[in-house]
C-alpha cells in the first residue's frame, strides 16, 4: 500500500563505441607496448577500447513516506540534500 514507482532507462541507446581509454602501438597484436617511434617499417597506429555497448536498466522505487516529498514544499527537500542539513 505504499507508493512505488517503475523506471526504465537505456545507457548507450546509440550502442556508440565510446573510448574507456585509448593507446598507442606499431604492430598487429592487442598487447599494449610502449611503441618504438623511430620505426617506419612499422607505424604506430592509435587504438581503443570501448566499454559498455547498450545496457537497458530496470528500477523500483518505495517511498516510506505517506507522500513522494514527504510533507515538504516544493523544492525544500533538494535545499536540505545540497546543503546536508
Amino acid at each position: 500500500g505504499r507508493p512505488s514507482e517503475w523506471t526504465f532507462s537505456v545507457y548507450n541507446v546509440y550502442n556508440r563505441h565510446n573510448p574507456w581509454y585509448n593507446y598507442y602501438n606499431n604492430n598487429n597484436t592487442s598487447e599494449i607496448q610502449i611503441p618504438e617511434f623511430g620505426d617506419a617499417q612499422n607505424p604506430v597506429s592509435l587504438y581503443q577500447i570501448s566499454l559498455f555497448p547498450i545496457m537497458p536498466t530496470l528500477s523500483y522505487k518505495v517511498y516510506f513516506d505517506k507522500s513522494k516529498d514527504g510533507g515538504m514544499k516544493p523544492g525544500e527537500s533538494i535545499k536540505k540534500w545540497f546543503f546536508m542539513e
